[in-house]
């Protein structure tokens, strides 16, 4: 499938690429200001182009590599939905995250370094930046955060229960210690991890 557009016939005019239109033209959503710029129409007839030449058949065939290109291919089709329910799915392949059900400041915990720490939305801003670069927002970022906060909630007394099942397990800078046997171990699976290091 060839490109459905042309090289600029007049550099430095502001009109669209492909037809030459100088009204409500402008870049693809996630690119940089300087690039090339498009009419309403072309920008569809682009991103659709982009989304069929780029985009993988299914969810789970996009490697972390191609993710911020997928991600953006989506806001530039105007899907916005679907680019952040694909990072809301990679950041929670990657990362063990629980947040505290509380309707006033509910806490995101992430696993990290063995052990969880209280700084989720964060690291989850972090990443969200790395993947979506320049096209980065408030607004995407908070919307991926709602929903990894949705579909990560968990009771407080059942998060923290876990400390209390093992008190004698102290998680430390090199892994876990039973304070009473002395004994230090690697640090255990996310699901079983105690919460805060000293």
């Amino acid at each position: 499938m060839s490109k459905p557009f042309k090289p600029s016939q007049s550099p430095g005019i502001d009109c669209c690429i492909s037809c030459g239109e100088t009204k409500d033209i402008n870049n693809l959503p996630g690119t940089p200001e300087d690039s090339d710029k498009y009419c309403a129409t072309h920008r569809k007839e682009v991103a659709t182009w982009l989304n069929r030449k780029f985009m993988p058949k299914k969810t789970d065939e996009i490697s972390e590599k191609k993710l911020p290109q997928v991600a953006l291919i989506h806001l530039a089709s105007r899907q916005r939905p679907k680019a952040t329910e694909l990072i809301v799915q990679h950041t929670l392949k990657k990362h063990h995250i629980y947040t505290i059900r509380d309707d006033e400041k509910p806490e995101m915990w992430i696993y990290d370094g063995g052990i969880y720490l209280p700084n989720g939305r964060s690291h989850v801003t972090e990443v969200v930046r790395k993947i979506l670069g320049e096209a980065f927002t408030t607004a995407i970022c908070n919307d991926i955060l709602r929903k990894i906060e949705a579909d990560t909630y968990v009771e407080q007394e059942e998060f923290f229960s876990r400390q209390d099942a093992h008190p004698e397990l102290l998680p430390v800078q090199n892994g876990v210690l039973n304070i009473y046997t002395k004994e230090l171990s690697s640090f255990i699976a996310p699901e079983q991890t105690p919460l805060t290091a000293f």
